[in-house]
């Protein structure tokens, strides 16, 4: 192989690269810019605590018993800037008011705004972590 074809195939892959980078690459236009944390089966947080999906949709009568327990970790996933934060306990109401007030099927939290996806997880001792997926600023 000539120096000339090497170097025409190596600046062939350079653009193919770069090309297949650009689109793997999260922008804020795109409403999947990272992936739902509360779409995964598990989910580990940075104490290392493994946290396994509970079913799918998760009615608000559940939403609101998990939440009553003071225990229930509610962490919070901004799906723009890939942001993880855990709220603190006593803002676990305040959410609940936020979410039933988007919320058009109360038996699966299907959102109007589509901004929200809301699933249950389970550590290894049974306890109780409630995922919240949202796009931009959740305002409570």
């Amino acid at each position: 192989m000539s120096k000339a074809s090497r170097d025409r195939d190596r600046a062939a892959f350079t653009e193919i690269y770069a090309e297949v980078r650009a689109e793997d690459t999260p922008s804020n236009n795109s409403t999947d810019a990272y992936p739902a944390l509360a779409r995964q089966k598990t989910w580990t947080d940075q104490q290392g605590v493994v946290w396994k999906a509970r079913g799918d949709a998760l009615p608000l009568k559940r939403l609101r018993q998990i939440l009553a327990d003071t225990t229930t970790r509610v962490v919070t996933h901004d799906r723009w800037s890939d942001v993880i934060a855990e709220l603190p306990p006593d803002d676990a109401d305040l959410l609940y008011r936020v979410i039933e007030a988007q919320v058009n099927d109360p038996d699966s939290l299907t959102c109007d705004t589509e901004t929200l996806e809301i699933r249950e997880f389970k550590s290894q001792d049974r306890r109780s972590l409630v995922m919240v997926d949202h796009y931009g600023d959740l305002e409570l």
